[in-house]
């Protein structure tokens, strides 16, 4: 179910992200095509807020433009993006480096792409630690091992290993760790289990209500499956062609959609049996 523990406005408590009329666009040589179009919302520190949208409804460019790693032809045209207070629209890739990962984290759709090859996980993850701290060696690599412990692995033995010898769930428990090694105040997590079969999916998503009752980390959650909104959202923003068509309480839109296009979506997932299936 749901956790109830997260604030909001009226708490007094400041959001960790506030996002006001946001527009991006894409460029392509003559042409401009509009993927974000005017969004605003907030979230507040401990909430697990979901973007729910079918493909191409903006989604994934809203979460790499709240990181900072949007494509070359991708630009922020309007609006203001605020991280723990700073505003993020026009920083440069320097400016960024302190942001993420200490502030901000993201997890990849898809494991195994956004982890090297050629490295032992554990150095992977211990990337992530140096790039915000200047600790000795020693300490580098027991934060590493306390995160992948934090994720629910074999530390000592993943540690060593390379991303090919392990499990498509072990890969995104290792992606997991890199994001919250550093403990940043928002994660974003691209479709974080869509790659994985069934019984994994519900372990990542047993961990993240974890990783968020235990560090009040927040979490932005990109999805097109409603029945990971019903099973781990305060709140779920609903997306079509860039825009924000509906939002409010994620029980309440599940049960009672007001716009045409969550209606149809809903129905088009048969998003109740899903969640049956999602809940425990």
């Amino acid at each position: 179910m749901p956790y109830s523990g997260g604030v909001n406005a009226s708490s007094g408590i400041l959001p960790i992200l506030s996002v006001n009329k946001l527009s991006i666009s894409f460029e392509t040589g003559d042409r401009e095509s509009a993927a974000v179009q005017d969004l605003s919302f907030e979230i507040f520190p401990g909430e697990i807020v979901a973007v729910l949208g079918e493909s191409g409804s903006g989604k994934t460019t809203l979460g790499t433009a709240l990181t900072g790693v949007l494509p070359e032809s991708a630009s922020i045209r309007s609006g203001s993006v605020r991280i723990a207070g700073e505003e993020t629209t026009q920083l440069d890739e320097k400016s960024w480096q302190p942001i993420r990962g200490q502030l901000v984290s993201m997890i990849w759709q898809e494991p195994r792409i956004a982890l090297n090859p050629v490295l032992r996980v554990g150095t992977q993850v211990e990337e992530v630690v140096r790039a915000h701290n200047r600790w000795a060696a020693s300490k580098c690599k027991e934060t590493a091992l306390a995160a992948l412990t934090d994720v629910q692995l074999d530390a000592a033995k993943i540690y060593s290993a390379f991303p090919h010898e392990l499990s498509g769930g072990q890969c995104q428990r290792v992606a997991i760790a890199q994001a919250i090694v550093c403990r940043p105040q928002l994660i974003i997590a691209d479709e974080p289990t869509s790659a994985l079969d069934s019984t994994t999916q519900a372990e990542i998503l047993d961990l993240i209500a974890k990783l968020r009752e235990q560090t009040q980390t927040a979490f932005l959650l990109i999805t097109h499956n409603p029945a990971i909104v019903s099973r781990l959202a305060d709140r779920v923003l609903v997306m079509n062609g860039g825009k924000i068509v509906e939002q409010g309480n994620a029980t309440a839109v599940l049960s009672s959609p007001s716009h045409p296009y969550t209606r149809a979506l809903l129905e088009s997932r048969g998003s109740l049996l899903q969640a049956t299936e999602y809940r425990q």
